[in-house]
């Protein structure tokens, strides 16, 4: 699965797609490698279902290029590129097909016109099922499970396909907390096992806990990119999402946490597109409605900040203050390019 070294790195350079008539994304230059857990973040409408879309080879890129190992994706023929690249679309429409019958289908790859699948192909999408705990409702049809079941399906259907790419658009929507932390396990075992995994989260603190690196969207453009102590600090988030954040650290866990405080007191403004941009530092375009992705418990106050932390005076809604001495890292994120591989 997961092949020679450098064979499952994406790179996409000076990427540029236009949607009914419409820029989605400019100019994006990313990269994601073998054996990492590639997270892409960003407000709602900032182009990162389109981004998977053309790093899958679902979408092709008016301009720009797409490489998967040394090769143009766009010229891999697609059953050899299903083979390789796996993807989960973020909304799939319920078929009236079995769970199983569903999970199979990430065999088709591997079998020639008119074959059945075999034993083997049974065991591996059984395999499957049962990382994604599914294998319970195998004889129901998919149309007769609820979101989470069905999405968990759907994973099991890109497992099955063995291939050494996954790139999976916002795999967590409706599960439970309990299957959202299986599934980031799963992914990271893929990810051990040499897989680029490239993932899309609304969830920023998750995306920080699993991810290795992250790129962060925002109008189509790349706003930050580099491991999450780069790119999750405040300056991002006023600037992307128009929302206040402080960054601390769990006493019990060594873990970061994201406290959002609440909106940012700046307004937005219009960039020369017409386009809405927040305000405040950081440099970041935000692009669709800001989305709080956790929220701050109260009764905590702030402390004295250290040196290269900022402190942070503002209260939380409702009288409590920002736990753990509301001390935040000074902003070091906002790169041109979120070259992921290192070149």
């Amino acid at each position: 699965m997961t092949g020679a070294p450098g064979s499952n790195e994406l790179t996409a350079r000076a990427v540029c797609v236009r949607l009914g008539g419409a820029p989605v994304l400019r100019s994006v230059s990313v990269a994601a490698r073998g054996g990492e857990v590639t997270g892409v973040i960003g407000p709602n409408g900032a182009g990162k279902s389109t981004l998977l879309r053309v790093l899958a080879g679902v979408l092709r890129a008016e301009s720009g290029s797409v490489r998967l190992g040394g090769a143009d994706l766009d010229r891999v023929p697609a059953t050899a590129r299903a083979r390789r690249v796996a993807y989960l679309p973020q909304q799939d429409a319920a078929q009236p097909f079995t769970a199983l019958e569903t999970v199979l289908m990430g065999r088709y790859p591997y079998l020639r016109r008119f074959q059945l699948e075999g034993l083997r192909d049974r065991r591996i999408a059984r395999a499957a099922m049962a990382r994604t705990e599914t294998v319970r409702f195998e004889a129901r049809g998919l149309d007769r499970l609820s979101g989470g079941e069905r999405q968990r399906v759907l994973l099991a259907r890109a497992l099955a396909q063995q291939a050494g790419v996954l790139v999976l658009d916002e795999p967590l929507a409706s599960l439970d907390l309990r299957h959202r932390l299986a599934v980031l396990a799963t992914l990271r075992m893929e990810a051990a096992r040499g897989a680029t995994v490239v993932v899309a989260l609304h969830d920023v603190e998750l995306a920080g806990r699993y991810c290795d690196r992250l790129i962060l969207l925002a109008g189509g453009a790349v706003a930050g990119c580099g491991v999450p102590e780069d790119v999750l600090v405040p300056d991002n988030f006023r600037a992307v999402f128009g929302v206040e954040a402080v960054i601390s650290r769990e006493p019990a866990t060594g873990q970061r946490r994201v406290w959002l405080v609440g909106p940012s007191a700046c307004p937005e403004a219009e960039s020369d597109d017409g386009s809405a941009v927040a305000g405040g530092s950081g440099g970041g375009a935000a692009a669709g409605e800001s989305r709080s992705q956790a929220t701050a418990p109260v009764g905590e106050s702030v402390g004295e900040s250290e040196p290269g932390t900022a402190s942070v005076a503002a209260r939380i809604p409702g009288g409590g203050r920002v736990p753990d001495g509301g001390r935040a890292p000074l902003a070091g994120a906002g790169a041109d390019t979120a070259n992921m591989g290192g070149q």
